[in-house]
């Protein structure tokens, strides 16, 4: 059970966290899929007036903590991950819903017991925009000149605004987090200010992926970087 805690004092953003905690409870309960954590039930408690959403409770890691241990995987582990994080993925963006927030930490490798299967699912839709929302409309949730999404994992066009992107940036951070799984760490890890990252999504293409991994093959390279193109025109247009 997720529950929204009350602000020990009176916050800021204490209405746009709830906000966005009731987008990702309404959000993640539209999208079925063996990929998504489903949320069964949520609402608002009406003793204490917070948010709450129920998921199930599931067994694992997520590929944030998995890589902290192990640095980098096998090409053909990755791709299995990987694999089903596209299909997760594709699920959302076939809801209309931009998760805005992909990561390894936002992937879930779920061990059922009795079983060696591990079960890839994408989770926290607490950043998720829907492509039909304008930015001025009343479910716009992103407010102006507030970065959002996780710096290292971001798409070009999401570093600039988080308002004016669609299903092509979740693209983009599924294969940064396809090239730390494989490399060690996101392309562009050497950067240190946030400027400095702006600046090199914006102004060059990901470090070749090979450089840090050798053993990658070409084939895998040319799919890892077809994705992470800057200009999403000629980015893979889908999951």
């Amino acid at each position: 059970v997720k529950v929204l805690q009350a602000p020990a004092k009176p916050a800021g953003d204490a209405e746009e966290r709830r906000a966005r905690f009731l987008r990702e409870a309404a959000v993640s309960a539209t999208i079925q899929h063996p990929n998504v954590v489903p949320v069964l039930d949520h609402g608002i408690d009406a003793a204490r007036s917070l948010p709450y959403l129920v998921m199930p409770l599931l067994e694992g890691e997520d590929l944030a903590a998995l890589l902290d241990r192990v640095t980098c995987l096998e090409s053909d582990v990755a791709i299995s991950v990987f694999v089903q994080a596209c299909e997760g993925l594709a699920a959302a963006h076939a809801r209309g819903v931009v998760h805005r927030d992909i990561k390894p930490s936002n992937l879930f490798l779920e061990r059922r017991a009795g079983s060696s299967i591990v079960v890839v699912r994408v989770t926290d839709f607490g950043l998720a925009k829907a492509l039909d929302e304008s930015p001025g409309s009343r479910g716009a949730l992103t407010a102006t000149g507030r970065f959002m999404g996780t710096p290292q994992y971001v798409s070009p066009e999401q570093a600039i605004s988080a308002k004016h992107v669609d299903l092509r940036t979740d693209v983009y951070s599924l294969a940064m987090s396809l090239y730390h799984a494989l490399g060690g760490r996101p392309a562009f890890a050497h950067v240190r200010s946030f400027m400095g990252l702006v600046l090199e999504l914006t102004a060059h293409e990901a470090p070749h992926l090979q450089d840090a991994a050798p053993w990658v093959s070409p084939a895998v390279t040319r799919i890892v970087h077809a994705a992470l193109l800057r200009d999403p025109k000629l980015r893979c247009p889908s999951a």
